[in-house]
């Protein structure tokens, strides 16, 4: 049963996910999928699918399969509309 715990992720800990499902990122990831809900900004989805799409990523997953991801990840995210912007991190990037 889902609770009403949100969670958000990093970029690159979506892509461990993604890429080594029993890590400790894939462990998180998949505990919030079953948990809760994962909100998710267009930026940040625009991201994900920039860097996935990166040919390093050939080795690991097909195209296909990286596709399939972001489509499947699209439907269960819960998409959110970023009305603030922040600047806590070092890397300004990273503020999304």
């Amino acid at each position: 049963m889902k609770r009403n715990e949100r969670y958000v992720f990093d970029t690159n800990v979506i892509i461990s996910a993604l890429l080594f499902g029993q890590s400790k990122p894939g462990q998180a990831f998949f505990a919030a999928l079953d948990r809760g809900q994962i909100l998710l900004s267009v930026p940040v989805f625009h991201e994900l699918s920039a860097v996935l799409s990166r040919e390093k990523f050939a080795s690991y997953l097909l195209r296909e399969e990286r596709e399939r991801f972001l489509a499947v990840f699209l439907r269960k995210a819960v998409l959110v509309e970023i009305h603030e912007r922040v600047k806590v991190c070092r890397d300004p990037k990273d503020d999304m």
